[in-house]
């Protein structure tokens, strides 16, 4: 991955907080899910978490927030975003590190390992044999009984990605009405750039082979889908 790979939501972080504050991208719906699997696996029980192209780690440090959290490591490529990382966890009171570079390198370099890796709209930023590796080195980093959530956007079997990204920003212009036409323009050199998204039955297949037991859950639409992978 490219620094510039972040540059849409290093230099235009206003964007990526008007998706979310309009829910375009999903992130209440995943946030109920996440809470909800959290509850299932982890209710009164210390956890350590790592979380994979953290962003700003707003939803998750509101997550946490309450919770029996040990430690948090949040890895993301941006140095200037992990600023805003910072004041997020300072508030939540979180015992957390902070790594800056790219997260499918940096997780070889955690001293620790963690019953919760989380990564929410990071890994589609990986070509497919990186997302291959690093989900490898995420099960190596769980203990036994630890689980992996992950979320992004998907492919459907047999699309090729330039058709994928055309329907991606047909719905944008459509659907997502307070992004401006010049924010659609940015968001779309992004996703042309640096988005390779895989599908589902990738997921399903790579996890299996693995090692990992996949939980069935509710998708929140046709490619917005959350994934929750054991290691037991």
């Amino acid at each position: 991955m490219s620094e510039n790979s972040v540059e849409l939501f290093s230099k235009n972080w206003s964007i990526y907080q008007k998706i979310i504050k309009h829910n375009y991208m999903f992130h209440r719906d995943l946030g109920v899910i996440t809470s909800s699997v959290w509850d299932n696996h982890f209710q009164n029980k210390e956890t350590n978490v790592l979380d994979l192209g953290c962003g700003d780690a707003y939803q998750l440090s509101t997550i946490m927030e309450g919770r029996q959290i040990n430690s948090y490591t949040g890895i993301d490529l941006s140095s200037a975003v992990l600023e805003y990382t910072k004041e997020n966890l300072a508030t939540k009171k979180i015992s957390f590190s902070l790594m800056s570079g790219p997260m499918e390198l940096e997780i070889d370099k955690t001293e620790k390992s963690y019953n919760l890796i989380y990564s929410s709209y990071a890994f589609h930023h990986l070509q497919e044999e990186e997302k291959l590796e690093l989900l490898k080195k995420c099960y190596a980093k769980l203990d036994a009984g630890g689980v992996l959530i992950l979320i992004d956007h998907f492919k459907n079997n047999g699309q090729d990605r330039d058709n994928y990204i055309d329907e991606y920003v047909d719905n944008i212009k459509t659907n997502w009405g307070e992004i401006t036409s010049e924010e659609n323009d940015l968001i779309e050199e992004h996703m042309r750039g640096y988005d390779f998204p895989t599908t589902e039955e990738q997921i399903t297949t790579w996890g299996k082979e693995i090692g990992f037991v996949l939980e069935t859950l509710p998708h929140i639409n046709h490619c917005h889908k959350l994934f929750v992978l054991k290691k037991y």
